[in-house]
C-alpha cells in the first residue's frame, strides 16, 4: 500500500518541515505519529495536516531529532506504517 517513505528533512529554526508518504488504495486515512526516543514510543501528532499524506511541522531547536512516520488505513481496516523520517535542525 506505501508507495513512497517519508524522507529526512533538514532545516533551520523557524522553518516548516514536510514529511510525505505516498499510498495506493481505497478510501485511506492517514496518522502522522511522532517520537522523540529514536523510536522507542511513538504518539499520534497533532500538527498541521497530521491526518493526510503531508504533515507540516514547525522547527524548533527541541525538535531535533524528532521522528515522523504514518499509519495509512484503508477502507476495510488493513494498516501499514511508514518507514520513520527524521528532522534534523541546524
Amino acid at each position: 500500500m506505501i508507495t513512497s517513505q517519508p524522507e529526512d528533512y533538514i532545516g533551520a529554526v523557524g522553518d516548516t518541515a514536510s514529511f510525505t508518504v505516498g499510498a495506493n488504495g481505497e478510501g485511506l486515512k492517514y496518522q502522522w505519529q511522532y517520537s522523540n526516543d529514536d523510536g522507542a514510543n511513538w504518539k499520534n501528532s497533532s500538527q498541521s495536516g497530521c491526518k493526510t499524506a503531508t504533515v507540516s511541522v514547525p522547527i524548533t531547536a527541541v525538535r531535533n531529532g524528532q521522528q515522523y512516520r504514518c499509519v495509512v488505513t484503508d477502507e476495510r481496516g488493513n494498516s501499514v506504517t511508514s518507514e520513520a523520517g527524521t528532522l534534523i535542525v541546524q
